[in-house]
C-alpha cells in the first residue's frame, strides 16, 4: 500500500495531510491531481519548494 503526504516545505517537514492516493490527496489539499504529481517531481528535480512538499512511502518499505 502506498500513503501520499503532504509536508511542511521544511526541514521539520510535519504532516499536513495523509491520503491513500494522490487524487484524494488533491482534494484534501484542494488542488489538482496534477498539482500533486508536479510539486513531486519538482522536489525529486531539486527545485525548491514553497507551502507544502509530497511525500510517496510505500507502506511495505517501511516495515522493513
Amino acid at each position: 500500500m502506498t500513503l501520499w503526504l503532504a509536508v511542511t516545505a521544511d526541514r521539520f517537514e510535519l504532516p499536513l495531510a495523509v491520503e491513500d492516493s494522490a487524487v484524494e490527496l488533491a482534494m484534501r489539499m484542494g488542488v489538482s491531481r496534477r498539482n500533486i504529481y508536479k510539486k513531486l517531481s519538482d522536489e525529486q528535480g531539486g527545485r525548491i519548494l514553497e507551502g507544502y512538499a509530497v511525500r510517496k512511502v510505500d507502506e511495505d518499505y517501511a516495515d522493513r
